[in-house]
Formats: structure tokens, C-alpha cells, sequence
């Protein structure tokens, strides 16, 4: 006893991609949230492209939660529209402190303080910005300064620029720094780096700190299959630099 089976398959018509219809973004646009998913109006369904659209809103760190994608049949003949539920994260902080240290023998007082602020999506364009300062001493200080571009221009290319000032007794160095990352297939991303280093002598220092200036570049490549950047309950990192 044996049973031959037979079957005939016969191939429907091609799906395309309609809208995607996000609801709780308050903040974030929807041209945002549609550049982060990779998902077009108009493009080939492709379910792997669903699951990767949505995991990518969540490694964005913008979101805390992304619901799971809703399907719907669109208007247009042989399109779906899509439809999905987000929960945004708080993305800015402001901290600061100021003090005042009365001067010692005959020594003059000087201000003391912290500031750190971030401002992550800005106008909900996923842009982001960071500002640290911070005073020691009277000739003791710390400046950083970040901003993040999620997409130069029409490109997927993301930029990061830095600067950085360290003034201490008898110097200052100085630190410009400007970042690209590249996406490549998969979780992968190729990064290249270009920086500025210079160290000075203040009025104190001349003679005995020498002054320098020098250049450097950078390269490397990662792979980040983490669910969320900041608290990852999933996935793994790791950077080749």
C-alpha cells in the first residue's frame, strides 16, 4: 500500500506594500518612523522586511514599546495596508549645579559646576544633540559637545560629529572628531572616523608644555542584533575597530 499525492499549485496575484498607519507618536513624524522601518508604499510584500522594519523602531531608542504590525486590505487592488502602535521614550534631560568656592589666604573665590543636558529626537526628527560642561577649579574645566544625524540628506549614511575641550593648570587640549555609519546587509555597519587633536600652553604653561597637533582616522565595522540599545533583554554587540 502506497498513496501517490499530487498537487497543483498556482502562484495569486504579486502583493505590494500600501500605507503604514502608526498611531502614539507624538512627537516623532511619520516620514521618521517610515525612514527607520525601510518600508515604501508600493514595494514587494515581504513579511521578513515587516519583522526587521519593526525591530529596527526599537533599536532606534526612540520608542519604548512597538506594538506588533497590523494587516489590513488596502483601497488599491493587490496592496496591504500596514498599521502599527508606538509608545515614545522620554528623550531629553537637563542636569545642572552651581556653586560658589570662597577663595583661602588671601586667594580669590571661583564658580563650580556641572551641566549636562541631551536632547534626543529634536522636533521629532531623530536628530540628537548633548552639551556637558563642567568647572572644577579656577583654571580646571571640561566642554563636550555631540550632535547625531540619523540620515545625511537622502542617504541611509548616519554622521556624528564630537568636540571636546579640556582645560587644565598650564594647558588645553582640544578634540574634533566627525563619524559616518555606513549600513550594510543584515545587522551590519561599516563606520569610518576623522579626528583633530591639539594640545596648547596657556600664559602659565609656555615653555614647559609643548604644543601639538595631530591627526587620525579610523575604520572598523559591528554588528548589533540587540532588541533596544539602552536595556537589551535580547541579541548581542560586537565592534571591530
Amino acid at each position: 500500500g502506497r498513496v501517490d499525492v499530487a498537487l497543483a499549485i498556482s502562484r495569486g496575484p504579486e502583493v505590494r506594500f500600501g500605507d503604514l498607519r502608526i498611531s502614539g507618536n507624538r512627537e516623532t513624524r511619520p516620514s521618521v518612523i517610515l525612514r527607520l522601518a525601510r518600508i515604501r508604499p508600493g514595494e514587494v510584500y515581504d513579511q521578513r522586511r515587516v519583522e526587521r522594519g519593526r525591530l529596527a523602531l526599537l533599536r532606534s531608542g526612540l520608542f519604548e514599546a512597538v506594538g506588533p504590525v497590523g494587516m489590513s486590505p488596502a483601497s488599491r487592488s493587490g496592496t496591504v495596508d500596514l498599521s502599527v502602535e508606538v509608545a515614545e521614550r522620554r528623550t531629553n534631560r537637563i542636569e545642572g549645579v552651581l556653586g560658589y568656592v570662597p577663595g583661602i589666604g588671601g586667594a580669590d573665590g571661583y564658580t563650580a559646576g556641572l551641566l549636562n543636558l541631551a536632547f534626543h529626537n529634536i522636533a521629532g526628527t531623530g536628530r540628537s544633540a548633548e552639551i556637558r560642561w563642567e568647572r572644577k577649579g579656577p583654571s580646571s574645566s571640561d566642554l563636550d559637545l555631540g550632535y547625531d544625524e540619523p540620515w545625511i540628506g537622502p542617504t541611509p549614511v548616519s554622521g556624528r560629529m564630537r568636540f571636546s575641550q579640556v582645560q587644565r593648570p598650564g594647558y588645553a587640549v582640544t578634540e574634533v572628531r566627525i563619524e559616518t555609519g555606513i549600513p550594510l546587509p543584515g545587522d551590519w555597519t561599516a563606520e569610518v572616523g576623522l579626528g583633530f587633536i591639539r594640545a596648547s600652553p596657556d600664559s602659565s604653561g609656555l615653555g614647559l608644555v609643548p604644543q601639538s597637533r595631530s591627526w587620525s582616522g579610523s575604520g572598523g565595522t559591528a554588528v548589533d542584533s540587540r532588541s533596544d540599545p539602552d536595556n537589551p533583554r535580547s541579541g548581542a554587540f560586537l565592534g571591530i575597530y
